[in-house]
């Protein structure tokens, strides 16, 4: 097992007065399974990102008005609120699986802070390259990285966001990446976020959801063949082009045309991850917007990472060997 941090950053102030190296990987922590599964994928496979950082948030109850009762705050009680945060993301970072002796990867390092979990981890990730939360979790606050923070985090954070589910298997290597365009640059984005993450070995999957069911059943079938042979040709322009930019002609590339709505495209996929632009405008914008998003972050099983409009490079060219 990874030994526990010793040397942590903390900080019982406001959101910004700590804050991480430039070019980390921020995870948000809380005590859950899910908080310590989303530590560990990033650990073993976000690593050639940057160093890791366990970010663990902290508040009083709604319930405890002992500052208004007395008139003053209570110090012991601030400490130890802090003092579990801090335990919390230790006792996560004491679990994680000991990586190979060639990995040379350093244990992931802390930051505690006072303040609403989405707030913070917002915060914190603005020079960061990539943010990690679970999507179920269930820790000291209940639900807070399903039903508010990881939501909040996928639609406000300004780096992509990974969102990994209870079930993944962080052992296993990403061995397909699943992702959607639509022609928006945002999702073009996607793509190029995905090839410069993926391992050497993965297999990228390029879907474009071409048309409804709905629309699909109202076109005879010359006129589904005209589309169909449009949307091919548009698909092998768009994939072509950003391999030509990115240099990776060697890189294993599959294109699929879709028919059906795109999440559920995206999840019958099989693959080990999901990577869409956060906010596309064409037909995979529906997955970021609405209930199509939460419907993809909660019935995936593979971890899913959604991709901002970015302005400055946003990942290195890891291509590690996973």
């Amino acid at each position: 097992m990874v030994p526990a941090v010793k040397n942590t950053e903390t900080t019982s102030g406001s959101v910004g007065a700590v804050r991480p190296d430039p070019g980390c990987v921020i995870v948000g922590v809380d005590g859950s399974r899910g908080s310590q599964v989303a530590l560990e994928w990033a650990y073993h496979n976000a690593s050639d990102l940057g160093p890791v950082v366990a970010v663990s948030c902290w508040h009083r109850p709604w319930w405890d008005v002992s500052s208004l009762v007395l008139g003053h705050d209570m110090p012991e009680a601030t400490a130890a609120l802090e003092q579990r945060a801090r335990s919390e993301a230790n006792d996560a970072i004491g679990r994680l699986p000991q990586p190979a002796a060639a990995a040379k990867v350093a244990p992931p390092s802390i930051v505690t802070r006072h303040g609403n979990a989405g707030d913070v981890l917002i915060d914190l990730s603005h020079e960061a390259t990539l943010l990690v939360v679970g999507s179920r979790g269930r820790g000291r606050v209940a639900g807070s990285f399903l039903g508010s923070t990881s939501a909040y985090c996928a639609h406000h954070s300004a780096v992509p966001v990974a969102i990994v589910p209870n079930g993944v298997d962080v052992s296993e290597p990403i061995s397909q990446i699943a992702v959607g365009v639509d022609g928006s640059e945002n999702s073009l984005q996607a793509l190029r976020w995905a090839l410069r993450f993926a391992p050497s070995t993965s297999i990228i999957d390029v879907y474009f959801s071409w048309m409804t069911l709905p629309i699909a059943s109202s076109l005879t079938a010359p006129e589904l063949d005209r589309v169909r042979e449009a949307s091919e040709g548009f698909l092998d322009a768009v994939v072509d082009r950003i391999i030509a930019e990115e240099g990776c002609w060697e890189r294993s590339i599959r294109r699929h045309l879709s028919v059906g709505e795109p999440s559920a495209v995206l999840t019958a996929s099989g693959a080990s991850m999901i990577v869409v632009g956060a906010r596309s405008e064409g037909g995979f914008a529906s997955i970021v917007v609405g209930s199509p998003a939460n419907a993809l972050v909660h019935t995936s099983e593979a971890v899913t990472v959604l991709v901002p409009p970015l302005e400055q490079p946003y990942v290195q060219e890891t291509h590690h060997v996973g």
